[in-house]
């Protein structure tokens, strides 16, 4: 008898670390992709879905490992705070630890849309802070030789993102770089003439089973398509969604670590040239 107690105790123990690894342990993913707009590499750091979670005193793990990646760009694609247990505070201790690391360019998430009030004063502060809170515009931006277009694209809870697509003004001769909260609308930003999609909301499908991938994504129902990594469209378009950092209605995650994805842009030389033509 005290045998079996021994042993479901360690199995507690085992399950319990489990959780808080999956949970807890912040998995950085790195990505490369070459492109002929750029004269020299870049480097992104991407963030989404923190929902007011801190890693760590002031979110310092989380900050430790942006600082490590050397972002030329950091850029957040929504919920950095939760409509159910908002806390701007949380937010901004994080933008003002990462604001001079790089320059940050933010949209909105659902949970911006749905605690509105509170994402006024998040959005206010941000920008008194130097945050680029990108709600339906385009910006050129000048990094050593080489300028990219970087577009935000506010969340579809307040706008119809398909018309707010249509009215961005980019130069398609940059490397045209959108942040978008939602990948399920991949299909609305293909064929736009743009080069890179950044995009969370899908948590990593939250449970993730191997082999067959997500288990559950909002907008997308059960088994989704869109969860994590990268997809390529016919015109070349290219979507990164992260797994995001924090977790909202369902408070656990399984097989599915909070995610920084770090992206390298990379010129094509002669080396690499006949494989990315």
């Amino acid at each position: 008898m005290k045998k079996k107690y021994i042993l479901i105790t360690i199995l507690l123990l085992q399950i319990i670390v489990f959780v808080w690894f999956n949970n807890c342990y912040i998995e950085v993913t790195k990505y490369v992709i070459y492109s002929k707009k750029v004269n020299q590499d870049l480097t992104i750091v991407h963030i989404s879905d923190l929902h007011n979670t801190s890693f760590g005193k002031n979110n310092g793990r989380l900050i430790n490992k942006i600082k490590k990646s050397h972002p030329d760009i950091i850029a957040i694609t929504g919920d950095l705070i939760d409509a159910n247990h908002t806390d701007v505070d949380v937010a901004i201790k994080l933008i003002e630890n990462i604001i001079s690391i790089a320059p940050i360019y933010y949209v909105t998430g659902n949970h911006e849309a749905w605690a509105i009030d509170e994402y006024q004063e998040l959005k206010m502060r941000m920008e008194d802070l130097g945050v680029i809170v990108l709600d339906n515009k385009s910006v050129n931006v000048m990094i050593d030789d080489t300028e990219i277009s970087i577009n935000g694209i506010d969340d579809a809870n307040m706008i119809n993102v398909k018309n707010e697509l249509d009215k961005l003004d980019y130069d398609s001769d940059n490397f045209v770089l959108l942040l978008s909260h939602r990948p399920e609308l991949f299909e609305e930003y293909t064929n736009r003439d743009i080069d890179l999609v950044l995009s969370g909301h899908a948590h990593g499908g939250q449970f993730r089973i191997p082999i067959i991938g997500g288990l559950v994504a909002p907008n997308q129902g059960m088994f989704p398509e869109y969860t994590e990594g990268l997809f390529e469209s016919t015109d070349a378009t290219k979507m990164i969604i992260s797994r995001g950092l924090g977790n909202s209605i369902i408070p656990v995650r399984i097989n599915n670590n909070p995610e920084l994805v770090v992206i390298e842009i990379k010129p094509i030389n002669k080396k690499n040239q006949i494989k990315y033509n």
